[in-house]
């Protein structure tokens, strides 16, 4: 436990030591022009979709910047924070889901919206999303002699046919750029980067993700919960990696009466398998599968849960978006004790797993189940305090505004 005044070493890059206010913003000093490059749809539903689009939002809503947008024309209207933010769009080609074809035509569009970006912003910093087409950007970079940080939030070339390529086009970009940033430490391990890369592990918009009253938030979805019920949720694509069926075995395991309902938002190639698997298991009465709801529209399912699930698989390492969202709505999170979640429990904000199984998701329950509903209220409260202060998104703007300003 890190003394008053101090930053834990689970603080990410810019926070606040405890009593302190956020990073200050020089008002006085001139706007930056930041060019804004990514691979990913800014209007998808993906994670890294989503985690892409609020970066920029941040970079976009940041006093100090004026933004403009290098990205595939998107499949739906870009966000309303990037619409009203951004200054400039040079628009990709529309990128079709799951497909690797369009990162090799999109190189030439990248080019010619390099060139077009230099002439008609003459950005100051380029910031890029780095993917399997990162290959014009950092030369951009170099050629115009612009600095250039790269964000690199996950295993960019795992599972991918030409992994190798890709793995090194992400470390070249990471040896290129003046700054690199990596959601959490095995990708820095990954691509060999050390002491180059900073972990700035994921965060949370906490004004998209506010706090709701848990009977409130219950009628507001459509859901079979009775009054009694402990409800643990889960919000996120149904992949293996994310561990859904350890905790729909925990459940099944806990005794009988305990009156635990589990929620599962969210769609994805597991979703046939694991309603089997309820069915199986007797408790279809015990789990309710809410399909896909838009980033936007997920505050109710979060706050119609006691506790919530987010968990991170040993053979996939990541950084799970989740945890940080659910801990802005105030409600006490399941997770695995990772470097970039420790704080979790060295600041009673749930229970950290060392080790993830049907067995270890059951005790936590029960442990998060025994507690009373104030208890539960308080873990709920500091959860949100320690996100709000240390987790945003906000903040990476900050991190990286402040580091080209020195």
């Amino acid at each position: 436990m890190t003394a008053a005044g101090e930053a834990s070493p689970h603080d990410p890059p810019g926070a606040a030591p405890d009593g302190e206010d956020a990073l200050d913003r020089d008002p006085s000093a001139d706007p930056l022009s930041v060019l804004f490059v990514s691979p990913m749809d800014l209007s998808g539903r993906s994670g890294g979709n989503v985690a892409t689009k609020e970066i920029a939002v941040a970079f976009a809503r940041h006093h100090g910047v004026e933004l403009s947008l290098v990205c595939p024309r998107p499949a739906d209207a870009l966000p309303p924070g990037l619409t009203d933010g951004a200054e400039r769009a040079w628009f990709l080609p529309e990128k079709p889901a799951g497909t690797m074809e369009w990162h090799a035509r999109s190189q030439l569009p990248t080019l010619r919206a390099h060139a077009a970006a230099e002439r008609a912003v003459d950005p100051d910093l380029i910031v890029a999303r780095v993917g399997p087409s990162s290959v014009f950007t950092p030369l951009a970079a170099l050629v115009t002699r612009t600095p250039y940080v790269a964000l690199i939030r996950g295993m960019v070339g795992r599972n991918l046919k030409f992994g190798t390529v890709v793995d090194a086009l992400v470390r070249a970009n990471a040896l290129a750029a003046d700054e690199t940033y990596v959601a959490y430490g095995e990708i820095a391990d990954r691509y060999g980067l050390g002491e180059d890369a900073t972990v700035f592990p994921n965060a949370v918009d906490p004004e998209r993700f506010q706090p709701m009253d848990r009977a409130e938030a219950r009628e507001r979805i459509d859901a079979p919960i009775d009054p009694g019920d402990f409800v643990v949720g889960f919000v996120g694509s149904l992949k293996q990696r994310h561990r859904v069926g350890d905790l729909l075995d925990a459940v099944a395991a806990l005794p009988d009466g305990e009156a635990v309902h589990v929620l599962v938002v969210g769609d994805g190639p597991q979703r046939d398998a694991l309603e089997s698997r309820v069915a199986d298991a007797g408790l279809t009465d015990a789990v309710t599968f809410c399909g896909y709801v838009d980033h936007d529209e997920l505050a109710p399912y979060v706050g119609s849960c006691d506790a919530t699930y987010g968990v991170v698989d040993a053979d996939n390492p990541s950084n799970p978006i989740k945890c940080y969202e659910y801990l802005a709505c105030e409600r006490p999170v399941i997770t695995s004790a990772t470097d970039e979640l420790g704080f979790v429990a060295e600041r009673d904000l749930g229970v950290a797993l060392d080790r993830v199984s049907p067995e270890t998701v059951a005790d936590a329950i029960a442990r998060l189940r025994s507690l009373d509903d104030d208890a539960l209220a308080e873990m709920g409260r500091r959860g949100r305090e320690y996100v709000v202060e240390n987790h945003t998104w906000d903040r990476l703007a900050d991190a990286v505004v402040a580091t080209y300003r020195e």
